[in-house]
């Protein structure tokens, strides 16, 4: 007994349906992480990127010099990251101020771009990673701020 072409119809069209969703690759689908893969359709959270190893809290001894100041103190520094670029991370509430700078990472050092913060005050400034501790020296006009410390 023969099988009506209907029948083949739908044994064709199931068998398309299996391998279509099957097909889907999970991975990595965010172009600018380290392991995105252009091959994956289906993104599985598992990017990363280069600043991740950064990201977390530190317990930083800060010294601020302006003229006719000078002031040490601990402070604890987030590290964030915000968006999707991979080069760049956050000094979050730098110095409990409610100013996040920008670090532009380059491996495990940083540069801190010209950016202006409170009183207009523009700064700049450079630093590191090393060994989950954290070293910058950040400076402007009658300011210069160096900390450093370890992960909290």
């Amino acid at each position: 007994m023969m099988m009506p072409k209907t029948s083949h119809k739908l044994i064709g069209l199931l068998c398309c349906t299996i391998l279509l969703v099957n097909c889907k690759k999970e991975g990595c689908t965010d172009e600018n992480a380290l392991n995105f893969d252009p091959k994956a359709n289906i993104n599985d959270f598992s990017c990363t990127f280069a600043g991740d190893p950064y990201i977390g809290t530190y317990e930083i001894t800060d010294a601020l010099y302006m003229p006719m100041l000078s002031e040490i103190s601990t402070v604890y520094q987030k590290v964030t990251i915000i968006g999707t670029n991979s080069d760049t991370l956050y000094l979050a509430d730098y110095r409990n101020t409610d100013f996040d700078l920008v670090l532009i990472m380059d491996g495990d050092a940083f540069e801190v771009p010209e950016q202006e913060i409170w009183s207009s005050q523009v700064i700049s400034g450079n630093g590191m990673f090393r060994n989950d501790s954290l070293f910058y020296l950040i400076g402007g006009t009658d300011y210069d701020n160096r900390g450093n410390g370890g992960k909290f």
